[in-house]
């Protein structure tokens, strides 16, 4: 779910689209191609929990910037985040252990891709 389509370090809505090439990608919110849900409505509670995987890519790629997008997919207890903004050794020093996906592991989009959809 993303509502800042353009965003200054970095371009996520880009970096999500080009993922989408190699496996389906649900997006909500105004960068997105599904039914819109409103931020922080309950009407969209469904969207955590029926997801195994959800995107938290961070608006600034920072060091140790870390936002409640991370801690927000956390809280569900059932879906693991796909991370982009700190590095992996801020998450590792932050988060529960094993807790999340760095994109920064993969060598390619594809990579990433096969390895989400296995």
């Amino acid at each position: 779910m993303s509502s800042h389509c353009d965003t200054i370090s970095w371009d996520r809505t880009k970096f999500v689209k080009d993922l989408a090439e190699y496996m389906p990608i649900d997006r909500f919110g105004k960068c997105g191609n599904m039914k819109e849900c409103k931020r922080r409505s309950s009407e969209c509670g469904w969207l955590q929990r029926d997801y195994m995987f959800i995107l938290a890519f961070e608006n600034s790629c920072c060091e140790e910037y870390i936002s409640e997008k991370f801690w927000k997919v956390l809280s569900t207890g059932v879906s693991i985040p796909v991370v982009i903004g700190a590095k992996k050794e801020d998450y590792k020093r932050l988060g529960p252990p094993n807790s999340f996906i760095h994109v920064d592991d993969f060598n390619s989009m594809q990579e990433l891709a096969s390895y989400l959809q296995k």
